[in-house]
């Protein structure tokens, strides 16, 4: 069999992970049979086995130049910094979003792509002022490419995968995250991970993406990064990571994706997770 193997605990939780949410594991016995010889299962596996190949193939080099020595464990915060933006942009920013409400009942994350403010003069300078302070503040993604801009709202009561501890299954691939607003107990929570950890990892399978492997990630073991009005940071998203909320907390920010554009043409459409707005990747400034 030329895809990857798997044992039947593993296809269990990913067949747990995929179901229907309003489909109960007792209701439908035959269901995780189904799924056990789907040709769903078998293409993900098949995909799997090309994705980790071209990972690897491209962040084993990336790595290295990055953080330089990889017998450490290897840090998901790369870089923090200040971030200003003026009140006419925060203004603005608001007005976005009180424009694009989320729908009634959605358990989407709350967010704003690029080409729906593309053409507001007033966001585009606040975009360039966050491109011009990566530049100040870090060099770690120098040689990669733009891959993705938007505005994301977090509140308490909305929980998604992303609050769950996960990779973005894409490898190495930098977020700058622009907390614009914060209230309450809420941020980034993650765990630092040797080198060896992501050399062993594969991609495309729900079981690795989120740590199910790694049960010692728990509060007594993890770091935190409270999101506080005018931090900016940026994450590693390929160390376990997720998103804590804690009652009555909200999150306003604004993120740019970076990525090794060669093994983003390689990967795209082989990971769900890959993100690949050429708008965005188009923009320059002076």
């Amino acid at each position: 069999m030329s895809y990857i193997k798997q044992s039947l605990n593993e296809i269990y939780f990913e067949y747990h992970i995929l179901k229907p949410k309003d489909r109960s594991i007792f209701l439908d016995p035959l269901g995780f049979i189904k799924y056990l010889f789907s040709s769903e299962r078998i293409l993900k596996n098949k995909n799997s086995a090309k994705l980790t190949s071209e990972i690897r193939s491209f962040d084993d080099l990336d790595y290295k130049r990055i953080y330089k020595n990889t017998d450490n464990n290897i840090s998901a915060i790369s870089s923090q910094w200040k971030n200003n933006l003026s009140p006419e942009q925060t203004e603005e920013i608001y007005k976005l979003f009180n424009n694009n409400k989320r729908e009634k009942g959605s358990r989407s994350q709350n967010i704003i792509h690029f080409e729906n403010w593309k053409n507001n003069t007033i966001l585009m300078s606040y975009f360039e002022n966050c491109m011009n302070e990566i530049k100040d503040n870090t060099e770690d993604v120098a040689k990669f490419k733009l891959q993705n801009a938007y505005f994301i709202n977090d509140e308490f009561g909305y929980e998604t995968y992303a609050h769950k501890f996960h990779h973005d299954d894409v490898g190495l691939r930098m977020k700058a995250w622009f907390i614009i607003d914060a209230y309450g107990d809420i941020g980034l929570e993650y765990k630092d991970l040797p080198y060896s950890d992501l050399e062993g990892r594969r991609y495309g399978l729900a079981y690795d993406t989120y740590a199910i492997k790694n049960k010692d990630l728990n509060d007594e073991n993890t770091l935190k990064l409270p999101a506080k009005k005018g931090i900016a940071y940026l994450l590693n998203t390929d160390i376990f990571h997720r998103g804590y909320m804690k009652p009555n907390s909200k999150r306003l920010a604004f993120v740019i994706e970076f990525i090794n554009f060669d093994k983003m043409k390689k990967i795209d459409g082989l990971s769900d997770a890959c993100h690949f707005n050429e708008d965005v990747s188009k923009v320059e400034f002076e």
